[in-house]
């Protein structure tokens, strides 16, 4: 299993599928599907995305 560190600050460590899951989830409720439009929606460029 990958794990990756969570934080520099931090000991623990989460599995790369749970970081999968994670970001899967997001996309879907932003609406989005690709990095660049979820960067666009959290630097507020394009938020009729959210808006839906």
């Amino acid at each position: 299993m990958d794990r990756i560190p969570v934080s520099r600050g931090v000991c623990a460590t989460i599995a790369k599928s749970t970081v999968t899951t994670h970001r899967k989830s997001i996309y879907r409720k932003l609406g989005v599907h690709t990095q660049q439009q979820l960067l666009s929606v959290v630097d507020g460029e394009d938020l009729s995305l959210h808006e839906r």
